[in-house]
């Protein structure tokens, strides 16, 4: 969240906002609207904002909260297939091209040098457990296996987009999440995850 959430305790130069989605409904709201209005409780007084690409009702909210602070409001792009990532999906590049044009802010807000080729060691070193990794088979205790965290539909459908590039999909998935999660709007994406067991 943002408006009640403790990044607020504290002054900030500036704001990033990842792609919103239907998650946490119970604490942020039940709609899209809903939850970037209360995520646009981050946005300060005069400070640039950075957002990653919206649903037009979520950015909306952004642009009315960002007029109202006075906030320059910039939408980052993806990065493109010209840049190495570490973390797999095409998702990441999203979240990739905000994660630079951040830095690139505070670089420059520090008076560091944002240095191209450390940008790019950084995005191609970067590692996350349990986001689209890999984990090579172990004979005779496992096959190969893919970990994701996704725990919403949003989430899902990165994972499902993913999955379909690979040579072939996964033998079977097997899926958990919590009880205040969407577990319908999750077990109807599933199918899309493979064609063996759920």
């Amino acid at each position: 969240g943002g408006t009640h959430d403790a990044t607020t305790a504290l002054d900030a130069h500036l704001v990033g906002v990842a792609s919103i989605a239907l998650d946490h409904t119970k604490v942020l709201g039940e709609s899209l609207s809903a939850i970037a209005r209360d995520k646009a409780g981050a946005i300060r007084q005069g400070r640039p904002v950075f957002s990653a690409p919206q649903q037009p009702e979520a950015m909306a909210e952004l642009r009315r909260a960002a007029e109202e602070q006075q906030a320059h409001l910039v939408q980052t792009s993806p990065l493109g297939e010209d840049h190495t990532l570490g973390l797999a999906g095409e998702h990441q590049r999203i979240n990739a091209g905000l994660a630079t044009k951040l830095w690139e802010e505070v670089a420059g807000l520090l008076k560091l040098d944002a240095d191209p080729g450390a940008i790019s060691l950084g995005l191609r070193e970067t590692f996350v457990p349990g986001r689209l990794q890999w984990v090579a088979a172990n004979p005779g205790l496992h096959p190969d296996l893919i970990l994701d965290a996704a725990h919403n539909p949003h989430g899902l459908d990165g994972l499902a987009r993913h999955l379909k590039t690979l040579p072939e999909p996964p033998g079977c998935v097997l899926f958990a999440c919590m009880a205040d999660k969407d577990v319908e709007g999750m077990l109807s994406r599933l199918p899309s995850l493979t064609p063996g067991p759920i």
